[in-house]
């Protein structure tokens, strides 16, 4: 690409005597790096990485890598039409927990199966129609198309006899099916990583990925026994490196001015409801700062915790008023 200072040098190239003056791009070269687990995946729920500091490289992006396989209890691969889905964002529910440090500091809220619920709802809210496709075949999301949470749990993907309830758990159930491999690529939904400016160099960050039951992920009955293996986890992290001319002024100026993130925080918080109750009052819903946007949901217990797989986690119940 030529850049011309004077109109009067747009001459055809035939005329071009001399070299042309070069445009001077900021960013000078991109780099991906794949990190791969500092443990094994097969022997342990926690796996654990280590982005590390790049001289001269700031990091622009982090993405989590996942080929996964539903196999049954004894390793083998199910068989045909087996009324077993996933829930209805599938790289959302992979992880229970996501812990994210830089220098011993906290980046996320470390709280059972937020880090999915965040997801799950940035995706759905934040996104607009037209992209839906792309996150479905990278991420697994298809959302149900029923009318209420009974037809959202309804288990019966294969019916003997016309058309499935719930036909978008039935085409979740096709991915999966007789042991496939299932391969998606899923924003790191972490507030920092999604800012919009370029993180500084030479800084490493610890992250912990901790994963899920098949419990959460899986939406079959309650008696199914099949089991999520996770084949590979990388993350997949994007660094840009400016010109040197543009490093030594960013150095500079940190001497005398620190450089501000602004980053969202996001917190889920819980409160129990009695079987039968039809109307609660929660005091001091919001604690502190008060948030640009938040949701009040109401959902079952063991479908936030995973321990029924025929409990939906991303259908919820109705609120009257």
């Amino acid at each position: 690409m030529t850049k011309y200072i004077k109109s009067a040098e747009g001459f055809p190239s035939q005329l071009h005597l001399w070299d042309p003056q070069p445009t001077q791009a900021a960013i000078v070269e991109t780099k991906w790096v794949d990190v791969y687990p500092s443990n094994s995946l097969e022997y342990s729920d926690e796996i654990n990485f280590t982005i590390p500091s790049m001289e001269s490289f700031m990091l622009e992006s982090v993405d989590i890598f996942t080929e996964l396989r539903v196999l049954t209890a004894t390793g083998t691969n199910p068989a045909a039409d087996q009324n077993v889905s996933t829930a209805p964002h599938l790289a959302a529910s992979l992880w229970r927990n996501v812990e994210v440090e830089v220098g011993g500091v906290p980046l996320v809220q470390s709280y059972e199966n937020a880090y999915g619920m965040f997801k799950f709802w940035d995706d759905v809210i934040h996104n607009s129609h037209d992209s839906k496709p792309l996150i479905k075949r990278r991420e697994g999301l298809l959302l149900d198309t029923v009318g209420d949470k009974d037809g959202s749990e309804n288990l019966v993907f294969y019916p003997t006899t016309g058309s499935p309830k719930n036909a978008s758990g039935q085409e979740r159930a096709k991915v999966i099916e007789e042991g496939k491999k299932v391969y998606l690529r899923s924003e790191f939904n972490i507030p920092l990583f999604k800012q919009g400016k370029l993180l500084p160099s030479e800084v490493t960050y610890h992250v912990k990925l901790t994963k899920n039951n098949s419990g959460y992920i899986l939406l079959a009955a309650d008696t199914n026994t099949d089991e999520v293996h996770f084949n590979k986890v990388i993350l997949r992290c994007t660094f840009q490196r400016p010109r040197d001319a543009i490093i030594s002024a960013i150095e500079r100026r940190l001497v005398k001015e620190r450089a501000i993130y602004h980053a969202d925080k996001k917190i889920m918080t819980t409160f129990p409801v009695s079987n039968g109750t039809t109307n609660i009052q929660i005091d001091n819903l919001l604690n502190g700062p008060l948030p640009y946007f938040f949701l009040v949901c109401v959902q079952d217990r063991n479908a936030l915790i995973g321990n029924k797989r025929s409990k939906n986690p991303y259908s919820l119940r109705l609120v009257k008023s």
